[in-house]
């Protein structure tokens, strides 16, 4: 289709997120999925680069790279083992702090805390 975006050929280098809050999710390629580990290096690099710029975004990754640590500089929030096809990946959660996931959590929070099934008073 005429106008189509082929985010395979889109290096993560060029991507240009903005506003305040937000979120990357992202299953970059790898190495065995498309046979080109120096590719999927250079996308956790890059990654790693853009969440220096990018501080009060979450950030979401899966891969079955054990550098994504490494690159982003500093440990995941959580980690989930996950399997795609027979492919041991990982789910990397940076929650970034005050950022729009922790901002979206203290509300809800707030108003469950303030919800009728919560109130002790008789």
């Amino acid at each position: 289709m005429a106008g189509e975006i082929d985010f395979k050929v889109l290096p993560v280098a060029k991507a240009k997120p903005q506003g305040e809050y937000g979120y990357i999710i992202t299953n970059p390629p790898y190495g065995e999925r498309l046979g080109d580990d120096d590719a999927a290096t250079l996308a956790i690099r890059q990654l790693g680069s853009i969440a220096l710029y990018l501080p009060t975004w979450s950030h979401f990754i899966i891969t079955p790279s054990k550098q994504v640590e490494h690159y982003y500089g500093k440990p995941a929030s959580k980690k989930r083992k996950l399997f795609n096809g027979r492919i041991e990946t990982t789910l990397y959660q940076f929650f970034a702090p005050g950022g729009l996931y922790a901002k979206e959590r203290s509300e809800r929070e707030g108003r469950e805390a303030h919800s009728p099934s919560n109130d002790k008073r008789n």
